[in-house]
């Protein structure tokens, strides 16, 4: 599996709302739960230019950044403050 980050500055809601979609109707597990960024379990298939293509035609404008993230060995290091439902998805999902 890849993990990936999405970076999508300045979208309205609407525009969010059509990444979001995008990405669940793509079949991948995600975490959006603050705004302009997603954090993304995809196959080892999927291509991160091909992604930020694809999210790029749906906005029409703006920016996108898409990062593959490698996850050493044993889990991810990572720290979060807010909804214990954050790091729950974490450690079933970034891992």
């Amino acid at each position: 599996m890849k993990h990936i980050v999405v970076i999508a500055p300045g979208l309205s809601r609407e525009k969010e709302n059509l990444v979001t979609n995008f990405i669940k109707s793509a079949g991948y597990e995600w975490w959006h739960w603050g705004s302009e960024s997603w954090l993304v379990v995809a196959p080892d298939s999927a291509d991160v230019a091909d992604l930020k293509n694809r999210i790029r035609d749906l906005l029409s404008q703006g920016q996108v950044l898409v990062l593959r993230v490698e996850i050493p060995q044993g889990g991810g290091r990572w720290a979060s403050f807010g909804p214990k439902t954050w790091g729950e998805w974490l450690r079933a999902n970034w891992k």
